[in-house]
């Protein structure tokens, strides 16, 4: 059993690899070889790929029978990943959140914007994470002045 999951990480990863590098190499020739940009577009970029799907099926597979003992902030993180997701794809906050507040545009082409991105997520996973807690924490105050 472990051998399988080994082998369904590593080809997922495998795979998401040989994806990313894919994507740099079509980005930087796409201008140079006009089919190129519809390949990426279509194939290589898009969430929708079969490519894509692979890798999510395979890291799926991968941590289905993980067992991990309880944490919980893990726990915390894991119940508020929805409400997370929720937050920060409204399209009410989407163009405030990513092009206005965070600026992802202005900063893509600086040097250290791979960090800048990665902070950036996990600000908005914090701050999303606190409210959410925020409102389980006074919901369930109300609903035990009811019952």
């Amino acid at each position: 059993m472990v051998e399988k999951k080994v082998v369904y990480l590593s080809l997922s990863i495998g795979l998401y690899c040989f994806l990313a590098s894919l994507w740099v190499i079509f980005s930087i020739y796409k201008n140079k070889i006009g089919y190129l940009n519809r390949i990426e577009s279509y194939y290589i970029h898009d969430f929708e790929t079969l490519p894509a799907f692979l890798c999510s099926v395979g890291l799926f597979v991968w941590f289905k029978n993980i067992k991990i003992q309880y944490n919980r902030w893990i726990n915390m993180c894991a119940s508020s990943t929805f409400v997370v997701y929720i937050i920060h794809q409204v399209p009410i906050f989407y163009e405030n959140l990513w092009n206005d507040l965070f600026a992802f545009e202005r900063f893509a082409s600086e040097k250290y914007f791979f960090v800048y991105f990665i902070l950036a997520v996990a600000v908005i996973f914090i701050v999303c994470v606190i409210i959410d807690q925020i409102c389980l924490n006074l919901s369930k105050s109300y609903y035990r002045g009811i019952i």
